[in-house]
């Protein structure tokens, strides 16, 4: 079972396309299930990579409930927005462009009614003079990397992640959504499967600053009711969707159906004898990394 964990680049990068659909060709002769936490990188996989359809499975992931202390959310939510302005957050603990740390402080200055904050690492001195630069240091507070984020979910309004490149289906949209909290996406990778638009949040054009910073608006001048119905939606998709639970059952049942039934009357044919060692193996691969790690479970 293989397991792939960003959208697949093509043949040709950083590589060589014969030598590359050499190895895909390997990769999908041996393998008996490609597990795929987007339908984006399902048919990326098929797309640029020729696996087969058949090896496909779609399985999203699954997130644990953000806890957090009312006490935690109230004391955050007087410092990060004093007036009770729209609070929104983004949250990320890698800083790189394609996160779209650009497109969430430039869409910030166009909507000045909102208040932001950012968790984790910023992406620099160039980031922070750039704030400085567009006027906005008052209303984006910069947080930096913290042991708990559960609290900032429940103190923000909406989650914004302006991503522009190299989704698959980013976490802190599931754990947002676990938190009853609306999120606003850029129409990337595996984000629009996610996100509902209009329902459990809106989405835009990735890299689109007006498009973000007109929803920011919209969202400042809307009722606070309209968020928090989306924020309730979200939670419901969460529970129906992106659970641990789910994720489980969904997993344990595609290994159960890859391995044979050892009370089964002939299991023990095809793999040396009724006492035979039956291994099922996992590959786990980011494409993206160009790494993979392989681990024997033994059943």
């Amino acid at each position: 079972v293989m397991s792939v964990h960003s959208v697949p680049w093509g043949r040709d990068y950083l590589s060589h396309r014969a030598v590359q659909s050499v190895a895909d060709s390997v990769v999908w002769r041996n393998v008996d299930a490609v597990v795929c936490p987007s339908r984006a990188v399902m048919d990326g996989l098929i797309d640029r990579r020729k696996m087969p359809a058949e090896l496909g499975r779609l399985l999203y992931y699954g997130v644990a409930e953000p806890a957090a202390e009312a006490g935690d959310r109230a004391t955050l939510r007087r410092r990060l927005a004093p007036g009770d302005e729209l609070l929104v957050g983004m949250v990320s603990n890698r800083p790189v462009a394609e996160k779209g740390y650009d497109v969430f402080i430039e869409a910030l200055a166009r909507a000045p009614e909102i208040r932001a904050v950012l968790v984790g690492p910023h992406p620099g001195p160039e980031f922070v003079a750039r704030v400085e630069q567009l006027g906005i240091e008052e209303r984006l507070a910069l947080e930096g990397p913290q042991k708990a984020v559960a609290p900032y979910y429940k103190a923000i309004d909406v989650l914004a992640v302006p991503s522009t490149a190299y989704e698959c289906m980013p976490l802190v949209i599931l754990e947002a959504m676990a938190a009853g909290k609306p999120v606003i996406g850029s129409q990337l990778s595996g984000i629009p499967e996610a996100i509902i638009d209009g329902q459990t949040g809106r989405t835009f054009p990735p890299g689109d600053v007006e498009a973000l910073s007109a929803i920011l608006r919209d969202g400042a001048a809307s009722s606070r009711v309209v968020w928090q119905r989306r924020g309730e939606a979200g939670r419901h998709r969460w529970e129906d969707c992106f659970t641990l639970p789910r994720m489980g059952v969904a997993l344990t049942g595609l290994y159960a159906s890859l391995v044979p039934d050892p009370n089964a009357p002939d299991a023990g044919r095809s793999s040396g004898g009724a006492n035979a060692s039956r291994s099922l193996w996992l590959l786990d691969h980011a494409p993206i990394m160009g790494g993979a790690e392989r681990f024997a479970l033994r059943l």
